[in-house]
C-alpha cells in the first residue's frame, strides 16, 4: 500500500515518467494500443496515468483495481477495491493489462488469466542501480506466456524498467 501524501508529492515525477513512455513508444502507437480497448490497471492509485492519457486524447475503457480505499475516493475511472493476486474478473476479460509501479507486489500469475490472447501488458517497475538486474529478471519471470515486444529504462529521480508484452 502507498502513503497518499507521498504519492501525491510524486505527481510531477510520475508525469515525467508518463511523458517519457509517450515519447519512446509514440503517441500514435499508444492511441492505437489503447483506443476503444478494455484496460485493467492493477494498482491504479489515484488514476494519474489515466488523467495523462485523457489529456493526450488517448481514450480507453479503463477499470482500476487497488487495495487502498482512499484511491477509490480520488480516482476518476471505475475502481474496484481488491487484491491483484486474486482478480474478480472473467477469463480474457481485458485487452490490456496496465501496471505502473505496483507489479512488484503481484505474487501470482492471475493477471495473465484476465488478458485476452494477443492482448498486451504495459508494466513499469521502479529500480535503483543495486536492484536493476533483479527487478528486470523478476518482471520478465512473471510474464510467462507473454512475448516481450519492447523493454526500456527511464532514468530520473525514479528510475523505471518498462515492458510492453503481448500474450501468446
Amino acid at each position: 500500500m502507498f502513503s497518499p501524501k507521498i504519492y501525491e508529492s510524486w505527481k510531477d515525477i510520475q508525469r515525467q515518467k508518463y511523458e517519457s513512455i509517450l515519447n519512446i513508444l509514440g503517441k500514435d502507437f499508444l492511441k492505437g494500443l489503447f483506443s476503444g480497448k478494455r484496460v485493467l490497471d492493477l494498482g491504479i492509485g489515484f488514476g494519474y496515468f489515466e488523467g495523462f492519457l485523457e489529456e493526450n486524447k488517448i481514450k480507453a475503457r479503463i477499470i482500476g483495481l487497488d487495495r487502498d480505499q482512499e484511491a477509490a475516493q480520488k480516482c476518476k475511472v471505475p475502481l474496484i477495491i481488491g487484491n491483484a493476486n486474486r482478480l474478480p474478473f472473467k477469463n480474457e476479460a481485458f485487452d490490456i493489462l496496465l501496471s505502473i509501479d505496483s507489479f512488484h507486489s503481484i505474487k501470482s500469475g492471475d493477471f495473465s488469466r484476465v488478458v485476452k490472447k494477443k492482448g498486451f501488458a504495459l508494466i513499469t517497475m521502479f529500480f535503483n542501480d543495486y536492484t536493476y538486474e533483479k527487478t528486470r529478471q523478476d518482471l520478465e519471470d512473471k510474464l510467462v506466456g507473454f512475448e516481450i515486444v519492447c523493454a526500456f529504462e527511464i532514468r530520473g529521480k525514479e528510475s523505471e524498467y518498462v515492458v510492453l508484452a503481448r500474450k501468446r
